[in-house]
C-alpha cells in the first residue's frame, strides 16, 4: 500500500474511534452528572483541575517524546530509538515525583484551606484528589508507549485500544448506578483503574511487537537536554495560544459581560467537531512527514505537506459550509435558546478555523526539526501582540463584539506568513508552489463550492426545508466540486480505484 493510501486506512481507523469516543462521551457525561449529582460532579472537576493543571506542560513533554521517538525512526537507528524511548520513560518518572511532591503539599494545602467545599464532602474531596493525581501519572507513562503506537503507524490498534478505553467507561457508568458506596471516591477510584488497565494494555502490545520499547536505564545527558529544552520552547508556543484565548475571555468579560462570554463558548464547542476531524487526519500523516524530515526527503515531505494541506481544508470546508450558513437554524435545534452574537461568533470561528487548516502540516514539519527557539518565540510574540491590543482597542471604542471577536482571527493569518517563512529557513520549503499550486487551488475550490449552497440559502426561506436542502443537494456538489477540481489526476485515479474498480472485481 502506498504513502497516501496508508494515510486513508489510518484516517478511517481514526475517525471510527473519533465517533465511538464522542457518542460514548455525550451519554456517558449525561449519565454520570445524574449520578453525582450537581455537587460531587462540581467537586471532581474542580479538584481534578488542581492536578489537570499540569496538562499544558504534559503536552509539550508529550510532543517532545513523540517527536523524537518518530524522528529516529525515520532515521532507522535502532539503538538511538530505543534510547530516546528509555529517556522519555525516565522524565515521565521525573515529572511524576514533582507532580507528587507539589499536589501532596501546595494541592493538599489549597484544597483544605481556600476550595468552597462543604464540610461533609471535604474527605471524599481529598480522596479525588489522590486518585486524580495517579490517573496522571498513568497517563504520563503510557505517553511513549502511545508514541511509538502512532510512529509505527498502527492506527487500528491505537483506535481499537482507544475504544476499549471508552467501553470501560461505560462500566463505570453502570458500577456507579448499582454501587452502595461514596460515588465520588468510587468513580474516582474506577477511573484511576481504568488508566492503570490502558497503561498495562499499552505495555503489553508494544513490548511484544516493538524492540524498542524494552526499556533499560540509560542516562544520556544530551538527550534529556535536548528533549528539555525543545518541551521548553513547545511550551511557549502552547502557553501563547492559552494567552491569547484566556485574554481575550478576559476583555470581552470586562467590556461586553459573561453572557458574550457563554456566545463564545457555545462557537468554540461546534468547531471543535470540525478541528476533531482534521486532527485526526493530521495525526496520521504525522509519522510521515516526520520520517522523511529526518531521512531528509524533502521532495516526499513537500508532497506530504501538500497533500495534506488540502485534504485538511477539504474536511473542514465540506463541514463548514451547512454550518456557517445554516448557523441560526442549528443553533436553534440543539440549544432552542441562545445568547446573542452566537451565530457571528459561530460563523467567524470556522473561517478561522478554515485558515488554520492551510499550515497544519506545515506546522507539523516545522515543529519536527531539531531548533524550534525563533519560531515559537515568532509564534508567541505574533499571538499575543496582534490579538490582545486590537481586541482591547475595539472594545474600548464601544465598537459591537464581532469587532473584538475578529481580533482573535489576526494571529491566525499572520500567522500563516510566519509558518511558511521559517518553514523556508528550516527545510526550503517552496513558498511560490504552495501559494499558486496548493492555495490558489483552494481559493477556486471554495469559490465554486459556494455557489450552489448560497442560491439554495438564498432562494428557500423555510429553515427545515432549505438546511435538508444544503445537507442533500449542497453538500454532493461539494464533494463534486472537491473531486473535480481539488484533486490531481493520481488522486482521481486511487479513488476510483479503491472505491469503483475492486466492486466491479
Amino acid at each position: 500500500m502506498g504513502n497516501k493510501g496508508r494515510i486513508l486506512k489510518n484516517t478511517f481507523f481514526l475517525y471510527i474511534r473519533l465517533v465511538v469516543v464522542l457518542l460514548v462521551g455525550i451519554y456517558t457525561t449525561k449519565i454520570i452528572l445524574s449520578a453525582l449529582g450537581f455537587d460531587d460532579f462540581g467537586i471532581y472537576n474542580v479538584v481534578g483541575g488542581l492536578v489537570t493543571t499540569f496538562t499544558i506542560l504534559t503536552s509539550s513533554l508529550s510532543n517532545a517524546c513523540s517527536r523524537f521517538i518518530t524522528y529516529e525512526m525515520g532515521k532507522q537507528s535502532g539503538n538511538r530509538l530505543n534510547l530516546m524511548f528509555s529517556t522519555s520513560l525516565m522524565i515521565m518518572a521525573i515529572l511524576s515525583l514533582i507532580l507528587v511532591v507539589f499536589v501532596e503539599t501546595i494541592g493538599l494545602w489549597y484544597l483544605n484551606t481556600y476550595m468552597n467545599i462543604t464540610p461533609d464532602r471535604l474527605y471524599a474531596a481529598n480522596w479525588c484528589l489522590q486518585f486524580s493525581l495517579f490517573t496522571l501519572i498513568a497517563q504520563l507513562f503510557a505517553v511513549p508507549y502511545n508514541a511509538s503506537i502512532i510512529a509505527h503507524e498502527k492506527m487500528g490498534i491505537f483506535a481499537y485500544i482507544s475504544i476499549v478505553d471508552v467501553l470501560l467507561k461505560l462500566i463505570i457508568v453502570y458500577l456507579l448506578q448499582v454501587s452502595t458506596f461514596d460515588k465520588l471516591i468510587f468513580y474516582s477510584f474506577l477511573l484511576f483503574l481504568v488508566s492503570l488497565l490502558m497503561l498495562g494494555i499499552y505495555m503489553l502490545y508494544c513490548t511484544r511487537n516493538f524492540y524498542e520499547t524494552h526499556f533499560r536505564l540509560i542516562y544520556d545527558k544530551a538527550v534529556i537536554k535536548d528533549m528539555f529544552g525543545y518541551a521548553s520552547w513547545n511550551f511557549l508556543g502552547d502557553s501563547s495560544i492559552l494567552a491569547r484565548t484566556q485574554g481575550i475571555d478576559l476583555v470581552m468579560n470586562y467590556f461586553y459581560g459573561s453572557v458574550i462570554n457563554a456566545s463564545r463558548g457555545i462557537s468554540v464547542k461546534i468547531s471543535t467537531m470540525a478541528t476533531g476531524f482534521v486532527s485526526n487526519f493530521l495525526l496520521a500523516i504525522r509519522p510521515q512527514i516526520l520520517q522523511n524530515l529526518a531521512q531528509k526527503k524533502y521532495d516526499e515531505l513537500y508532497d506530504l505537506i501538500f497533500y495534506g494541506t488540502r485534504f485538511s481544508y477539504y474536511l473542514v470546508l465540506i463541514i463548514s459550509i451547512p454550518i456557517i450558513l445554516e448557523a441560526p437554524f442549528v443553533l436553534k435545534l440543539w440549544l432552542n435558546e441562545y445568547p446573542p452574537y452566537t451565530v457571528e461568533f459561530v460563523r467567524l470561528t470556522f473561517v478561522g478555523t478554515l485558515l488554520e487548516s492551510l499550515t497544519g502540516t506545515v506546522v507539523i514539519a516545522i515543529v519536527g526539526c531539531r531548533d524550534i527557539k525563533k519560531y515559537m518565540i515568532a509564534i508567541f510574540f505574533v499571538s499575543i501582540c496582534t490579538a490582545l491590543p486590537f481586541c482591547l482597542l475595539f472594545s474600548s471604542l464601544g465598537l459591537s463584539p464581532v469587532f473584538a471577536f475578529i481580533s482573535s482571527l489576526f494571529p491566525v493569518l499572520f500567522g500563516i506568513g510566519i509558518k511558511v517563512i521559517y518553514a523556508k529557513k528550516m527545510f526550503n520549503f517552496p513558498i511560490g508552489y504552495f501559494l499558486r499550486k496548493v492555495v490558489m487551488r483552494l481559493l477556486v475550490v471554495t469559490f465554486l463550492s459556494l455557489l450552489l449552497p448560497l442560491l439554495l440559502y438564498v432562494t428557500l426561506f423555510h429553515n427545515s426545508y432549505r438546511l435538508v436542502a444544503v445537507l442533500f443537494l449542497g453538500m454532493p456538489y461539494v464533494a463534486f466540486i472537491i473531486y473535480l477540481l481539488g484533486l490531481t489526476g493520481n488522486e482521481k485515479k486511487q479513488l476510483y480505484h479503491r472505491f469503483f474498480h475492486k466492486r466491479k472485481i
